[in-house]
């Protein structure tokens, strides 16, 4: 499935074919079940250029943003750059000694 828009967006996340007409509900729900879902709290924003997403790295100053995926991507692009956040988080987090504190 392409990503054209917020409510594709939400449909491909929430894998949930109702979406409604209201964007910043349907972007609600999207950043709320990528934040709870990702072991690294992930956050996701839109804007007229596409999707982009980043987490902060917890304990550190680093933050991790993926480059943009334009709209019309597909869903597992999506799924993959957010899988890249997770383990460039996890990565950092290593590398920085802050697993075991």
């Amino acid at each position: 499935m392409q990503i054209h828009n917020e409510f594709d967006l939400y449909r491909v996340v929430l894998d949930n074919g109702k979406s409604g007409d209201n964007r910043e509900y349907a972007m609600a729900m999207v950043s709320k079940t990528i934040y709870k879902e990702t072991s690294c709290g992930a956050w996701v924003s839109c804007s007229a250029k596409g999707i982009h997403l980043g987490s902060i790295v917890e304990g550190s100053d680093a933050e991790v943003t993926a480059s943009v995926l334009p709209w019309g991507c597909e869903a597992k692009e999506f799924w993959d750059t957010l899988q890249w956040v997770e383990d460039e988080v996890d990565r950092i987090w290593k590398e920085e000694g802050l697993d075991s504190e």
